[in-house]
C-alpha cells in the first residue's frame, strides 16, 4: 500500500464509518499495525539494499584494484619493452659499426698480405739472379782451371763480361794479368770456393726467407679467417637483434593496447560505481523519507483518533 493512499485512508476512515469524532479502538489498531509493517517492510528493504551495495562495493573495489594492478603493468610491460627496443637497436648499430671496422681490417690484411706477395716475388727474382750468377762464375772458375790457353780464357772472360757479374770478372782478368800460373790456378780455386759458399749461403737464405714469409702467410690467412668468423658473428647477432627490435616493437603495441583498454575499463567501472552509490543514496534517501513519513502519520493517527 501506497503511503499516499494509506494517508487518504486514514483521514477518510472517520466519515466511511460514519463517526464523526472518534474511530474504533480495532479499526485504529489496524491502520497502525498498517503502518508499523509499512516501516518494518521499508526497514527489510534497506537491509537487504544495504547488503547488495555493500556486494557491489566490494565489486568495486576488487574490480578497480585488479584494473589498477593491469594498467600499471600495462605501462610497466611498455616502459620495459621502450627500454629493452632502445637496448637492442643501440647493440644492432654497435654490431654494425663492429662490423665495418673487421671490414677494414680484412681489407688491410688482405692488402698487407698482397704486397708481401710482391716482395716475395722481386725477393725471389733477385735471389734467382744471384744464384745464376753464382752457378755461372763456378762454371766460369772451373773453365778456366781446366785450361791453359789464355786466349781460350780471355774469350771465355769477354763472354762472361756480357752475361754476368763484370766486376768479379774484371778481378779474375787483373789476377791474370798479374799473377803467374800457379798464383793465379790458387786464386781461382780459392774465387771458386768462395763463389760455390756464396751460392750456398744464398740458396740458405732463400730457404730461410721463403719459410718466414710462409709463416707470414699462415698468419695473415689466420688473421682474414678471424676477421670472416667475426663479421658471421656480428650477422647472426645483427639478426638476433633484428629480431628483438621486432619483438619488443610488437610488446609495446600490446601493451599500449592493453593500457587504453585498462583505462577504459577504469574508467566504466568507476563510473558504474558511482552509478550504484548514487542509486543506493537515492533510494536510502527515499526510504528514509517514507520512513519519518510514516512515523510521524503514526503518531498523527494515535493522537488525533486515539
Amino acid at each position: 500500500m501506497r503511503i499516499s493512499t494509506l494517508i487518504l485512508l486514514i483521514t477518510t476512515l472517520p466519515y466511511s464509518l460514519g463517526i464523526s469524532n472518534k474511530i474504533s479502538s480495532s479499526s485504529l489498531s489496524q491502520a497502525i499495525e498498517t503502518i508499523d509493517s509499512m516501516v518494518q517492510s521499508l526497514f527489510e528493504e534497506q537491509k537487504v539494499h544495504d547488503l547488495t551495495f555493500e556486494n557491489q562495493l566490494k565489486q568495486c573495489k576488487s574490480e578497480i584494484k585488479y584494473r589498477e594492478t593491469e594498467l600499471s603493468d600495462a605501462k610497466y610491460a611498455y616502459s620495459r619493452a621502450v627500454v629493452e627496443h632502445d637496448v637492442c637497436e643501440s647493440g644492432k648499430h654497435h654490431r654494425e659499426a663492429k662490423i665495418s671496422t673487421v671490414k677494414n681490417g680484412k681489407s688491410f690484411i688482405e692488402s698487407f698480405d698482397s704486397q708481401l706477395k710482391s716482395m716475395q716475388g722481386l725477393e725471389r727474382g733477385y735471389s734467382a739472379k744471384k744464384l745464376s750468377q753464382y752457378e755461372y762464375l763456378s762454371f766460369l772458375t772451373e773453365q778456366i782451371l781446366f785450361s791453359n790457353d789464355k786466349p781460350v780464357f780471355l774469350q771465355i772472360v769477354n763472354k762472361a763480361l756480357s752475361t754476368t757479374n763484370s766486376e768479379l770478372v774484371g778481378e779474375m782478368t787483373g789476377f791474370l794479368e798479374q799473377s803467374t800460373t800457379e798464383v793465379f790456378e790458387q786464386r781461382m780455386k780459392s774465387l771458386k770456393t768462395a763463389v760455390e759458399e756464396a751460392h750456398e749461403e744464398r740458396a740458405s737464405a732463400i730457404n730461410e726467407i721463403d719459410y718466414h714469409y710462409k709463416r707470414i702467410f699462415e698468419l695473415t690467412s689466420q688473421l682474414v679467417n678471424s676477421y670472416e668468423d667475426s663479421e658471421e658473428q656480428q650477422k647472426d647477432h645483427i639478426l638476433a637483434l633484428e629480431e628483438c627490435i621486432k619483438k619488443q616493437e610488437n610488446m609495446k603495441f600490446i601493451a599500449s593496447d592493453l593500457e587504453l583498454r585498462s583505462q577504459n575499463l577504469l574508467r566504466n567501472i568507476g563510473i558504474l560505481c558511482k552509478d550504484w552509490a548514487d542509486q543506493y543514496k537515492q533510494l536510502s534517501s527515499e526510504r528514509s523519507t517514507q520512513q519519518d513519513l510514516l512515523l510521524s502519520l503514526k503518531q498523527i493517527t494515535s493522537k488525533r483518533f486515539g
